[in-house]
């Protein structure tokens, strides 16, 4: 790639690679929603290629819980770097696996003794199924309906969720999904062939759900009951993330089982871990290459983790934490109060947090409205309609507060939005607007059947060229830089000119201009816009979003043609 390249080319250019070599859909939401080129990072901010500065109120899916670049997280690498002890041979004795081996049982105060190092949480999710199978010789395992707990194929599997079911069919057999929180449901299905129970405390990509008080306790008593484990996936919700070290804690329950992953590499290596009581650590006694990691544990990864266990497990950082999501409760509780076309729910802990909204549509057009604001944030995977709020644990609390005020302004401008428009276009890739000319029907078709004219006045469009595969068009929505080759088609009797993307950003972009005679020296312009940019299941997300900015690039640039139109007719001009 061209190094030279201007800062919105060079977004387009990586862009348009991206879509092209590894994720055409991810890509093109993220773009149109304003994500820039991530040029550095530091704190609780994110800077693109233009400089500007971007508050993370996302926290990458739980992965930045200490922020971009924590001082004490790059002085253990650097340590590390300088030691001389950067790879393992891994048949040799190494300190860092050891020292946070030691470290993993201390937060179950030895009821957990046992752990393994893994690169990713998925990873450490397929090691706790394994050893429930190997301890309870047991086939079945019950999982939470919208459960999230990784992408490989027994991870995904446990997902049970219908669309990857059909996908990858068929999935590995034996998991069974039932309604989160829900205890009875629980009761009907574990029996004397379930092997574990894997749960998240709080499920994260599921919505920001937080179960019934009771729910766990009741749980851990069903398991301990008919002789199932009970296995806690802790790789979201760990590290402090609720206000606890691990989410299970504020239920006073102590899981067989745990996975952890994401933030324990600090947002820098990979490393996870499966923590495991002693009773069930049979096949690492009998069978120990039945388990095996390449890059599991290696001394960075071990320097960060140690780290990361050090500053999750402090008093004083977890108090903050829980006093910071005192603040995000109030807050977004003012908000549901204050907008409650809008909002249905508010759920949470410490600092996992999420907004139930009536509708995912308005979803997109608030998250775009807080990065117009110069802030970052997303929706739960499995639940568009949840806006979240998982910043940094270690955002500062001026920071936390500067990011919920720009989100009170995006709640107050979508809500101004939303409500003028009837509910039926909510979701809908499509708009209308009119317009009337100074200048009879014969005379405007007559001037926008000229590509030039058309061109200068055809919404988002900042110029063209000719190029191998049609118009190339160079384009802007707000301030994001689109590019695309683009068709026209006339009809005369009709007075129609239809637009129509054909490569380029657009999966579809038409537009109509439909010229009717409106008296004898003046027109009527319809122009329809329909539109999609090929994001697959994000495609109904991104609708409002759109909308809204076409609306007002559709307006200005028939407002501008109605103008031009005027200046140029001489009947126009003397009326």
């Amino acid at each position: 790639m061209n190094n030279d390249l201007a800062p919105d080319k060079k977004l387009q250019a990586l862009a348009a690679s991206r879509m092209k070599l590894t994720a055409p859909a991810y890509s093109r939401a993220t773009l149109i929603m304003g994500c820039g080129v991530q040029e550095r990072s530091e704190g609780s901010y994110i800077y693109d290629q233009n400089g500007r500065r971007f508050l993370d109120l996302f926290d990458a899916y739980g992965n930045q819980s200490f922020g971009y670049g924590h001082p004490r997280i790059l002085n253990a690498l650097h340590r590390q770097l300088d030691s001389g002890h950067t790879n393992s041979c891994k048949i040799f004795f190494e300190e860092g696996p050891v020292k946070i081996g030691e470290a993993l049982a201390a937060l179950t105060n030895g009821a957990l003794p046992c752990s393994f190092l893994t690169n990713g949480g998925a990873e450490a999710v397929d090691g706790v199924l394994k050893l429930a199978r190997a301890a309870t010789k047991r086939p079945k395992f019950i999982t939470a309906q919208n459960a999230y707990h990784g992408k490989t194929f027994a991870a995904l599997s446990a997902c049970c969720r219908p669309e990857y079911d059909k996908m990858f069919e068929p999935m590995m057999p034996s998991f069974q999904a039932v309604p989160f929180g829900d205890i009875q449901a629980m009761e009907c299905v574990i029996d004397d062939q379930t092997a574990g129970v894997l749960i998240e405390p709080i499920q994260a990509e599921g919505g920001i759900v937080v179960p019934p008080d009771d729910y766990l306790p009741r749980l851990r008593e069903l398991c301990t009951e008919r002789g199932a484990l009970l296995i806690c996936d802790e790789t979201q919700t760990g590290f402090g993330r609720t206000g606890r070290f691990f989410c299970f804690e504020h239920y006073g329950i102590l899981p067989d089982l745990i996975s952890i992953g994401k933030s324990f590499g600090g947002g820098m290596v990979p490393i996870a871990a499966i923590l495991c009581k002693d009773e069930y650590w049979t096949p690492f006694r009998i069978a120990p290459l039945s388990f095996g990691s390449s890059l599991g544990g290696n001394p960075l990864a071990c320097a960060v983790g140690m780290e990361t266990l050090a500053m999750a497990s402090d008093p004083d950082f977890l108090a903050e934490v829980r006093a910071k999501g005192e603040v995000v409760d109030r807050r977004l509780k003012e908000f549901a109060r204050a907008y409650p076309d809008l909002v249905a729910n508010v759920r949470g802990k410490g600092l996992l947090y999420g907004v139930k909204l009536h509708n995912d549509a308005v979803g997109g057009l608030l998250i775009r409205q807080l990065f117009e604001r110069g802030v970052i944030s997303a929706f739960a995977l499995f639940d568009p309609t949840v806006f979240r709020i998982e910043p940094p644990l270690t955002i500062t609390m001026d920071e936390l507060n500067s990011g919920l005020d720009a989100l009170a302004e995006a709640f107050a401008e979508t809500s101004r939005y939303v409500g003028a428009l009837p509910p039926r276009v909510l979701g809908a890739s499509t708009l209308e607007q009119r317009i009337d000319l100074p200048v009879d029907a014969a005379s405007a078709f007559a001037y926008l059947r000229e590509p030039a004219n058309l061109y200068r006045h055809s919404p988002l469009v900042l110029s063209t060229q000719v190029g191998d595969a049609g118009l190339v068009c160079d384009g802007r929505i707000d301030d994001i830089g689109l590019e695309w080759t683009d068709s026209c088609s006339i009809d005369v009797a009709a007075r129609t000119i239809v637009q129509r993307a054909t490569g380029g950003y657009w999966a579809a972009f038409v537009r109509s201009w439909t010229i009717e005679p409106a008296g004898s020296r003046a027109s009527r312009l319809t122009m329809k816009l329909d539109w999609s940019v090929g994001a697959a299941t994000f495609e109904h997300l991104l609708s409002l979003r759109i909308r809204y900015s076409l609306e007002k690039a559709t307006a200005r640039a028939l407002s501008e043609l109605a103008t031009a139109m005027r200046a140029s007719s001489p009947i126009a001009a003397e009326a």
